[in-house]
C-alpha cells in the first residue's frame, strides 16, 4: 500500500528548503546623472543680465532671391569684465541642408547668419573674442537668409533656437 504524506507534514520541509518563484516581476534600471561646475577662482567677467535673447521678424517678404539676407539683428550681451579678457564664443545647432555656414530654421527656405564684429560664427564652431575692461555691451548680429525657394510647409510661422557657449581664459 501507498502511503502520501498529508500536506501539513510537507509544509516544514518547503518552507526549510524554500520554493521555486514563478513570478514575472523585472527590475527596471533607471540612470541617474549628477553633473556640475565650479570655479575657484574670482570670475573675471560676469552676465549683467541673464535675459534670453529674441530674434523676431514679423514678415520676412517674398523675395526668392537664393543669398538674400533679410531681417538683420543686433542681439546685445550684457558682459561686464573686471579686466580686458579673451574668450572664444560659440553656438551649438544644427546647420542648414544648403549651406554648413547657417543655423537651421524650422523653415527649409531659410537659414540664420551669425557674426561677431564682421566675423562669421559657424554653427559648431567657435571664435576668439576679446572682451574690454568695463565695456558692458557687446553684440552679435543675427540675419535670416533666403537658402531655397518656399517649399511645401515653408509658409507661415517658423522658428530656431540657437544654444551659445561664451567661454572666458583665465590669465
Amino acid at each position: 500500500m501507498n502511503y502520501v504524506p498529508p500536506l501539513k507534514a510537507l509544509l516544514p520541509f518547503v518552507l526549510l528548503f524554500g520554493t521555486v518563484s514563478i513570478s514575472q516581476a523585472a527590475t527596471q534600471n533607471m540612470p541617474i546623472h549628477i553633473s556640475g561646475s565650479f570655479s575657484a577662482t574670482t570670475a573675471i567677467c560676469q552676465m549683467s543680465s541673464n535675459t534670453i535673447s529674441s530674434y523676431r521678424a514679423l514678415s520676412v517678404g517674398r523675395n526668392g532671391n537664393i543669398g538674400q539676407e533679410i531681417a538683420p539683428h543686433k542681439i546685445e550681451l550684457n558682459i561686464d569684465c573686471n579686466m580686458n579678457a579673451k574668450a572664444q564664443l560659440s553656438f551649438n545647432a544644427p546647420s542648414t541642408p544648403y549651406s554648413s555656414n547657417l543655423f537651421q530654421t524650422s523653415s527649409n527656405a531659410f537659414g540664420v547668419k551669425l557674426s561677431w564684429q564682421g566675423e562669421p560664427i559657424f554653427p559648431n564652431e567657435s571664435v576668439a573674442i576679446t572682451m574690454t575692461q568695463n565695456q558692458k555691451n557687446y553684440y552679435v548680429d543675427a540675419v535670416l537668409v533666403r537658402v531655397a525657394p518656399n517649399g511645401i510647409g515653408d509658409y507661415g510661422e517658423h522658428s530656431f533656437n540657437i544654444a551659445g557657449n561664451l567661454a572666458v581664459d583665465y590669465p
